[in-house]
């Protein structure tokens, strides 16, 4: 565990998640429309499917940690949640993404 209570594994999910979604040019979708329409753009459709079942907290979380390359620190404080609420969303964000890959 870091010090700011995220799991060392957690940067790993953002890089995949990373991967799999900008070579699409998704990422230039979510700064023109800076809403979750960009997720409709990925080519990948199982990843497609699978993000389209994250909630929006999720999301945000993706878009933050992804497009707007900020750390798990400053998305757990933006959202304004407990190193365990982050844990947890990270971790159910990393198993469905997972599963479709």
């Amino acid at each position: 565990m870091r010090a700011d209570g995220m799991l060392i594994f957690d940067d790993q999910v953002m890089e995949m998640v990373e991967g799999s979604i900008s070579l699409s040019g998704v990422k230039n979708r979510y700064f023109r429309k800076k809403n979750h329409s960009w997720v409709k753009a990925v080519r990948h459709e199982e990843v497609r499917i699978a993000l389209m079942e994250l909630d929006d907290e999720q999301l945000t979380i993706i878009e933050l940690l992804v497009f707007e390359v900020r750390s798990p620190l400053d998305v757990r404080k933006k959202l304004e949640m407990s190193p365990k609420d982050m844990r947890i969303a990270i971790r159910n964000i990393r198993r469905k993404l997972l599963s479709v890959m």
